[in-house]
């Protein structure tokens, strides 16, 4: 069979297992599988793959090495070794990639921009050049690109001038079944508040530390994120203000931590800067607890009116948003929270795929996928 009638499918950055980027792009196998019932050719790290399905023999691995992983850890040249590796590839051949890290100079694939907080804010030079230089251009070239929102989608098009046609949203998903209201009706623990994923600063854990006088008297604060330089700073500012005793940073947790860490917090701060998304906020709604989100664009078209919002950099804002956070409406934002997280199923999320992609590659499920 001919390399234009092969699909790679490229996981070889989706980082950690437990990562927004893994979830999806698992998330994606898992529709190809069900979908196409044909062979896939999976490019993934080697010591995170795991098939969604089990044993299956439909799914040859090519596992890329180690030093070429992604993690948090920001590395100078990786992306030099990733652009030398992926030269190794046929580029006449069908790549689709649930990341942004596309197979130079090939044209016929399909790209996923999650969002272009690197282009805006990025983590270190070399992010920022391929999100200003190397990215648009691959967005040209390519098939289609694929993104998890509307506000991703309009930014994109914006930004890179890129054909909106060439764009199609296909939105994450979250698992009710793990992720869901504690049994009890009590929480007989200290009140505490919970930031997730703040590794990076544009997740903005600063903020809510600085502002630590409007919550501190009443509630600890929980922060899960990866070691690094953003985890340093906030250890830094922590011992400033003499939080030590208010603030714990946990780190490496496992799902079922994650799960039990929400279901008894008091609500959820997610105040971004910027996001494509943020899967956060729609996991702590599963969960039974209210969210206190920044007012982004990307925020009011998944979450609407439930969230708590508040806008940054105003003190009167956050005050307001604890004040809210107590406030007799809040069982009603809790009940609407609950509905929401139902409706980003894994079945909803499947659907939008293969409705985009029967329309970019109309034939993909007549062609036998290349052992």
């Amino acid at each position: 069979m001919r390399n234009d009638e092969t699909i790679l499918l490229n996981l070889s950055r989706i980082g950690d297992q437990k990562s927004g980027l893994a979830t999806f792009s698992m998330s994606i196998l898992e529709c190809f599988i069900r979908e196409s019932q044909k062979y896939l050719v999976v490019l993934t790290p080697a010591d995170k793959f795991q098939n969604p399905l089990g044993t299956n023999n439909n799914i040859k691995v090519i596992k890329i090495p180690k030093y070429l992983s992604f993690n948090s850890h920001v590395s100078k040249f990786k992306p030099l070794f990733w652009l030398a590796y992926s030269f190794t590839f046929p580029k006449n051949q069908r790549i689709f990639s649930p990341t942004h890290h596309a197979i130079p100079f090939a044209k016929n694939q399909i790209i996923t921009v999650h969002d272009l907080r690197p282009y805006f804010y990025p983590d270190s030079i070399l992010q920022s050049l391929y999100f200003h230089h190397l990215l648009p251009r691959a967005i040209d070239r390519a098939k289609a690109i694929l993104t998890v929102s509307f506000s991703t989608k309009k930014l994109i098009e914006q930004t890179y001038r890129t054909d909106p046609n060439k764009i199609f949203v296909v939105p994450n998903q979250i698992d009710v079944s793990r992720f869901k209201p504690l049994n009890q009706t009590s929480k007989n623990i200290t009140p505490y508040l919970l930031m997730v994923g703040a590794t990076w600063k544009h997740k903005n854990a600063h903020e809510v530390i600085e502002n630590h006088n409007l919550w501190s008297s009443k509630y600890k604060l929980k922060i899960v994120s990866g070691k690094g330089q953003y985890r340093s700073y906030l250890e830094k500012i922590v011992q400033k203000y003499g939080l030590t005793n208010q603030v714990e940073f946990l780190d490496n947790i496992s799902d079922t931590v994650l799960v039990s860490l929400y279901q008894s917090a008091s609500a959820l701060i997610y105040p971004s800067i910027m996001e494509g998304f943020g899967i956060p906020p729609l996991e702590a709604m599963a969960c039974g607890i209210p969210v206190i989100v920044s007012n982004i664009d990307v925020f009011n078209e998944i979450y609407s009116d439930i969230p708590i919002y508040v806008s940054l950099g105003n003190k009167i804002s956050w005050q307001k948003a604890f004040a809210e956070l107590e406030g007799q409406d809040i069982s009603n934002k809790i009940q609407k929270g609950l509905l929401k997280a139902q409706e980003f199923s894994q079945e909803r999320m499947c659907k939008a795929f293969i409705d985009a992609l029967s329309k970019i590659w109309p034939d993909i499920f007549k062609y036998e996928i290349l052992r």
